[in-house]
């Protein structure tokens, strides 16, 4: 699908300048502002050219991805010493946003339901800032259970997305003391190309790419494949079950470490990898707080931890439940770790399940990291510097298989395997070697040497 570009006006002083109707553009907009200037350009969104929202706010040139759906959009200029700066936002055209107003009561109570169904899933949400009042967004798939989707309170114009199918929203008012209120919702399909997104980055303190927890979702919702959210300081997933389709967290390895606390009651399903200097903390008291969907074909669903990136269990209880007669698979590489603050296990196995641990460079676990019932298994293998023996699983009543071997040979002496790391070679490890015999022949690393099968050195 083609891509679109508009450039923004943007005033040579203070004030807006003249809005520009992004209507046929897609959820994922990439703004640009270049130029020398000392200023700061706020970004701002409407349904109406009425009513204003700020997504974002530039102090230097700079892109800025944001995810929504609004009409217009147009620049606002505050503190303006000089300069001449130049914004444009390019995204993929998608054939136009639908817009609906969502009935606001003129005081305490709960508005009209609409049916929203025919709107895409990506939906953004606009208040004018018109009411001193609380406002929640529900939502609802029957039209009779509603939850709680978004909240405004105030004076102050804000926007919030959405996204997933939905039957019907009503706005429900509390606290009000004056004004009238008006809530727009504005939608478009999540496209590919210029609609999809392969890297984020996530500044609670603002300064990223998405601010909330909810904007980064949107961003991994829009994303026709498996995104990467780079952290830029410690942040809480609030409560919730999301999908996030095999997306990495990544922190920059030569800073300090950064912390992600999910809630207790906050779901990760599908996590794809740890990276860098990054803790993934659980809290919960339920269930576990990260699930996976059933692998296809056969094939384990699999988590990595790499490069310092850690699992950290201050819950209740299992970070993880594999299923009865499932398999799981975690990988340690360059010292992914897991960490266990209340004594509880990474993983608990269902009957008859499979958890497969497989370790790359120095890494580490705590002890009782896996409990499981008798006829469950844990496969280990050790490819360098991982504990051995593992620590002590007390819970665990299954069988636990050190040191898978897989099949490895080698055509002569200096095609032999080494540790990568410089640590020793594991007791046992078995080669192939094709240049002993007529056709070949089996060689063990005894600890010092390699012996064929009556340990003379081979």
């Amino acid at each position: 699908m083609a891509n679109e570009f508009l450039n923004i006006p943007v005033l040579a002083g203070n004030g807006p300048g003249a809005p520009v109707d992004v209507s046929g553009m897609g959820f994922l907009k990439l703004f640009s502002l270049t130029g020398v200037f000392e200023a700061t350009i706020n970004i701002e969104i409407s349904n109406d050219g009425v009513a204003w929202a700020t997504i974002t706010s530039l102090t230097a040139p700079n892109d800025a991805k944001k995810l929504f759906a609004a009409m217009f959009v147009r620049s606002n200029v505050a503190g303006y010493v000089a300069g001449a700066p130049t914004l444009a936002v390019g995204s993929e055209a998608e054939g136009g946003a639908s817009l609906m107003l969502l009935p606001v009561p003129a005081g305490n109570g709960t508005g009209a339901s609409v049916d929203v169904s025919a709107l895409g899933e990506q939906k953004t949400l606009i208040y004018n800032g018109g009411m001193e009042a609380s406002l929640t967004v529900e939502i609802s798939q029957d039209g009779v259970t509603y939850a709680g989707a978004a909240s405004f309170a105030g004076p102050t114009p804000a926007s919030v997305n959405i996204c997933g199918a939905v039957k019907r929203m009503r706005v429900v008012v509390g606290g009000f003391a004056i004004g009238v209120g008006t809530v727009s919702v504005a939608a478009t399909q999540a496209g590919g190309g210029a609609g999809a997104t392969q890297s984020i980055l996530w500044d609670s303190l603002g300064g990223g790419d998405a601010t909330t927890w909810a904007e980064v979702m949107a961003f991994v919702a829009a994303s026709l494949a498996p995104i990467t959210i780079y952290v830029n300081n410690d942040a809480t997933i609030p409560v919730g079950t999301y999908e996030i389709n095999g997306a990495t967290f990544v922190a920059d390895p030569i800073i300090a470490s950064k912390t992600i606390t999910l809630a207790d009651g906050a779901v990760l399903n599908n996590l794809g990898k740890i990276y860098g200097q990054l803790v993934l903390r659980g809290t919960q008291t339920g269930g576990p707080c990260l699930t996976f969907d059933a692998a296809s074909g056969g094939s384990p669903n699999i988590l990595i931890l790499e490069f310092n990136g850690v699992l950290q269990n201050d819950g209740t209880g299992p970070m993880i439940e594999v299923p009865a007669g499932a398999f799981f698979v975690v990988s340690f590489v360059s010292n992914g770790t897991y960490l266990s603050g209340g004594g509880q296990p990474l993983v608990n196995l269902g009957a008859a399940a499979v958890f497969i641990i497989g370790s790359f460079g120095i890494s580490s676990l705590t002890n009782d990291f896996l409990t499981g019932p008798a006829g469950s298994s844990l496969f280990y293998q050790n490819l360098g510097g991982f504990p051995s023996p593992l620590p002590t699983n007390a819970g665990f009543l299954g069988t636990t298989v050190q040191n898978i071997l897989f099949g490895v040979s080698c055509l002569n002496v200096a095609n032999r395997p080494f540790n990568p790391f410089g640590g020793p070679i594991l007791i046992g490890t078995m080669v192939f070697d094709q240049s002993l015999g007529v056709t070949g022949m089996p060689i063990w690393w005894d600890g010092t040497q390699w012996v064929d099968a009556t340990g003379a050195p081979a």
